[in-house]
Parts: C-alpha cells; structure tokens; sequence
C-alpha cells in the first residue's frame, strides 16, 4: 500500500523553498503518472494568471508553459521491512538503552524524485455536484475557519476544488514488485468500510507523517462524489480512499479532495472524495474498462440495508430532520420533539424511501410530544393515510450496548429532501452508558452527529435499534460544535412505554415519557452534581 503513495512538494517560484505540499497517489506505475490535488497551487496561483482564466473556461489545461519556473519534488517511502516478521534482537538490553547509546541512529529513508507537471484538470461533474450539494450560499466552507477571512480567498479555493494536477516523475525506475493500484467494481455501498492513506500536515515531518493510515466507513454518495468519516487531516489532499474485495485485495475508489469542511461555521468531520472513474474519464486514460465504473446508484451495504430503510425524512416547513418506524402495521414512528416544535403552525411531512417502489411523502400527525426542555426530546408520530406495510425496527430485540461497541449513527443530516440522497451513515462506537438507578438514560458515542440527523437511529454492528439520536455537544460560549460528542435516548428504556401504547392505544400512557428526574435532567443538561469546579466554557 504504502508504494503507491507520496508526497508531493511544489515550488512555483525561482527559489528552492516548497512553497506546498500535498499527499499523491500513482495511477499509472509503469509510466511514473501522480495524480495530486490542486489545493498544492493555491499559494502560487494568481486571480489574474493565465491558469486560473484558462482553469475558469476549459476543464482540461495542458502544457508547462503554465508553469515555467515550477518544481516538483515527489517523496516516497521505501518498502518497509515486514514487522509481523522482523524483529529487534536486543541481546537482554532495553530498547531505550540502546537508542540512547547508539552513535549511529538514522531517521527513516526516504526517496525522493523529481518530476515534471504534465497538466490541470477539473473534474466537471464532480463539480457540479459539489455545487449542488454544497454551495456557499448555503455556508459550506472548506478550510479552517479559525483563519481571518482576509487569508483566503474563496474564489481560488472553490475553483481548485474539483480540480487534479497530473505529474510525470523523472528518473523513474519501475520494479515489478511494486503493487500496481486496483481498480473498484460495481456500486460504492454507504457503510462499506475504508482506509484513506495520505500524508498530514504535509511537509511538516514526512519521516514521522508519511503514508498514514486511518479507517472509517463510506457515510453517502451522490455521482462522483464520496463522503466518510476516514479521519482526513490538512495535507491528505491528493491521497487515497481504498476499499477491500473479499479476497482482501484493495481497491482504489478516490482521491481524497477536502479533509476540512464546515458548514455555517459547524465542524462536519467529514472528508469529501472525488470517485476515481470520474477522474480517469476526465483524464481520458484507459485505466478503467466500462465493466469497472462505479455506478451512480447508491447501495448500502447489507446488515446495514434494513435499518436504512428505517429511518425516513421528517420536515416541517423549511425546517427537517429524521425518524425511525417502530411499527410497520400503523405507521408509527419516532423522532425528536424539538423536530416538531413548528408543528403548531405548519403540516408534519414523512418522506418515506420504498427502493424500486420510489419515493412517499405522507402526512402525519403528532400523537405524543415531550413539553419544551422536557429529558427525553422525543416525539412519536403517526403517518395519515398509511396503507402499505412498511420496514421497522423490532423495539423487542433494542439492545443497549457497552463501551466500546461498534455502532452507526443513520439519519438524514446535512441535506433535505432538496438533495434525494438516502440516509447517511456514520460509524464509531459506544464511548459510555450513562445509568441512573442502574437504568440506562444517555447512551454517548464517537459517531459524527449533525443537523438533520435529530431522530435518527443508533444501531448496533448486526443492525439493532440502540437508540434515538438527539443532538452533538455545543460550546455555548463560543458556539463550537463537537459532531463526534453526541446523545442518544437508549431505547430499551423507554421502549417498555412504547409498547404498552401500541397494544392499547391509550396515549395518556406515554406520558411516562416526560421523566420527573433531577439527576436525570442535570445529566442531559451537562451539570454536575459533585463540588467539582465548573469551567468557564459550558456544553
């Protein structure tokens, strides 16, 4: 794996300081070809340079007279020794007694080799895509938002976005033992797990950096582009998105294009990733046969399939979130309450996805609401008109789960109805159980929570029903937020309620649902009860 990956250093100016770095990958190893993200020419590039003009009229710009004073510096690991095998032979001595007597300690080798910039692209439906789902009009922002906004310039950044530089390294020796990167087949699949492989913090130390390594899972696509919650850090851009066949092969299925992204100030902890057929056809090279495009439609991957098709849409006016069906028979659902807090004034909306059958809207009215700043925000629904059976979670099999269990956060969050997607999926774990009277009352996990996704489902790895999610933590004095710090309402607890108004249909019963606890609302409302001395900043 680590073969096919580099870092790329850049410098466009008569000098022999870098003046950017980026992660690459090669896509074609016989011939020396690295593919690298544009961001690397954000310092060198001017608003009034012939590239950024030429970038703005043609998705394809050739030719080294765009770049007469560039230099390209592309840095590779060696192979490493095979650590499962090789070990350290210290004769009795400590390892750190060693290292602090040798006299001829080395950091890690690495090779380096010049190269030449072949051409600019953009990748046009990658962008339009990004357009769609992403404009800046609705506050979607892709570096880091600490920064003034006098140091960047959102122009550059939006037109770099979609955009690929194609580099051929000089000097190239190809040795046949080197992996050759494989190509995906058939659909990207929302929970299929990932690695991204790229270098963070660019420059900064290659030698400790270079070629790392992080897992997550594929969390939604729309066409060419791909989100997951891999951890991506500034510098990965231009690294890679790997999957594994059931034979464990890897499968290159992306270039990774943004590690940062923010939306109306929000931290997503997402990272996006352009697909790679997409780049290959715009590359016009025939690296990938017609038989290994991803398709555009969107699959999930299978004990992840019935849950999604769980969780529906839930809008009202301008106003969305998510919802979990309970009860198939009656069209039951649940969902938070403050999703429904413009209720009152406007029809609750459920869009329902039915696969093959298409898409239903229904109405639906509220059959119980926790009052405002009630514990447990939770709202349960029924849908108007409802005639079909419907997939539902079997409340009787909820688990509740332990620190440390995988499980997926499922809910509509980022987008409307505006955008058609399926639910996205994030993965984490359990990260605690919180229990008062050794009932479970808070279930807190690493899952990436945003808007949109209040009401959703939190499931186990086989697919149970954990939770109903409700919100991430929120710095109120600085209005940060901490998408991978969220709550969840454990469904075993309040199940036992749920079901008793199911067989009876007597809606006086849920109001069990509004807990009469102190200890249990100081918990949701992040207070302590012991004399512990409060920070200043309040979640």
């Amino acid at each position: 794996m680590e073969e096919d990956m580099c870092l790329v250093g850049m410098s466009c100016m008569d000098n022999n300081s870098v003046d950017a770095y980026c992660s690459g990958t090669i896509l074609e190893v016989t011939k020396g070809l690295v593919l690298t993200h544009a961001s690397i020419l954000y310092n060198s590039l001017s608003n009034e340079s012939h590239l950024f003009k030429d970038l703005h009229n043609s998705s394809h710009v050739i030719g080294s007279r765009y770049f007469p004073d560039a230099k390209a510096i592309v840095t590779f690991q060696p192979k490493k020794v095979n650590e499962t095998t090789k070990s350290v032979s210290n004769n009795g001595r400590f390892h750190t007694e060693i290292l602090n007597c040798s006299n001829s300690q080395t950091t890690p080798s690495l090779a380096h080799y010049p190269a030449d910039i072949l051409g600019v692209f953009r990748v046009d439906e990658f962008a339009k895509t990004l357009q769609h789902l992403m404009p800046n009009s609705e506050g979607w922002k892709f570096w880091d938002t600490s920064l003034e906004d006098h140091d960047i310039d959102d122009a550059k950044v939006n037109l770099l976005l979609p955009c690929f530089v194609l580099l051929k390294l000089q000097e190239w020796c190809f040795e046949k033992e080197t992996n050759t990167v494989t190509r995906p087949r058939g659909m990207l699949q929302s929970g299929t797990p990932v690695y991204a492989v790229g270098t963070p913090f660019g420059g900064l130390s290659p030698q400790v950096f270079l070629n790392s390594v992080s897992q997550g899972i594929i969390c939604n696509t729309s066409g060419s582009l791909i989100l997951t919650d891999a951890r991506c850090i500034p510098g990965m851009e231009g690294g890679a998105l790997f999957t594994h066949d059931h034979h464990e092969k890897r499968k290159l299925i992306g270039i990774i294009v943004s590690s940062l992204c923010w939306k109306n100030n929000e931290w997503i902890g997402l990272a996006i990733v352009c697909a790679l057929p997409a780049i290959v056809h715009t590359l016009k090279l025939s690296l990938v046969s017609p038989h290994d495009r991803v398709q555009s439609k969107q699959d999930v991957v299978p004990h992840l399939a019935q849950a999604m098709n769980c969780v529906v849409l839930v809008k009202v006016g301008a106003m969305w979130g998510s919802g979990v069906i309970i009860d198939s028979s009656e069209g039951i659902l649940l969902t938070c309450s403050h999703v429904t807090k413009e209720a009152s004034s406007r029809r609750v909306k459920v869009r329902i996805g039915l696969g093959n059958q298409g898409t239903l809207w229904h109405d639906a009215r509220i059959i119980y609401r926790s009052p405002s700043g009630g514990v447990f925000d939770l709202a349960l629904l029924q849908l108007d008109g409802h005639q079909k059976r419907l997939p539902a979670f079997d409340g009787r099999k909820a688990a509740c789960g332990i620190a440390g269990d995988e499980c997926f956060v499922i809910g509509h969050a980022l987008y409307g109805d505006e955008a058609s997607l399926r639910p996205s999926v994030m993965a984490g774990v359990v990260s605690n159980v919180t229990r008062v009277n050794n009932i479970p009352v808070m279930i807190q996990t690493t899952c990436a929570v945003h808007g949109g996704a209040s009401g959703g489902a939190l499931v186990s790895s086989t697919g149970k029903l954990l939770g109903i999610v409700i919100c991430n933590a929120k710095d109120t004095q600085t209005g940060a937020s901490y998408p991978h710090v969220n709550m969840s309402v454990p469904l075993v607890t309040v199940w036992p309620t749920i079901q008793q108004y199911l067989k009876t249909k007597d809606a006086s019963v849920l109001e069990h649902l509004n807990i009469q606890s102190n200890a249990v609302t100081s918990l949701w409302a992040l207070k302590t009860t012991e004399p512990f001395t409060e920070y200043r900043s309040k979640l």
